[in-house]
């Protein structure tokens, strides 16, 4: 049986703009939850991650903030990935 790469954050940081901070949490279930949807090459260990910050409304919902967030990240992870090939 082959095993499935896998994803593990230890740790995400989220900065929210003002009055939008309560949402931090529910935004950060909903990035992890996209990303274990995104496929993955091989298990990778990278210790820090930064994405360029994104433009969010009040008015947008969290879902929508937490997939485009994912997004990134997931690219991130394929250029770290393609990096160590």
């Amino acid at each position: 049986m082959i095993a499935t790469p896998r994803l593990k954050i230890d740790r995400m940081n989220i900065a929210m703009p003002g009055g939008m901070q309560s949402r931090a949490n529910a935004i950060s279930r909903l990035i992890a939850n996209q990303l274990a949807k995104m496929p993955l090459s091989r298990d990778l260990r990278i210790a820090r991650l930064s994405i360029p910050a994104l433009t969010a409304t009040p008015a947008e919902g969290d879902r929508s903030i937490a997939v485009r967030v994912a997004q990134r990240i997931h690219a991130q992870i394929q250029a770290s990935e393609s990096d160590r090939s």
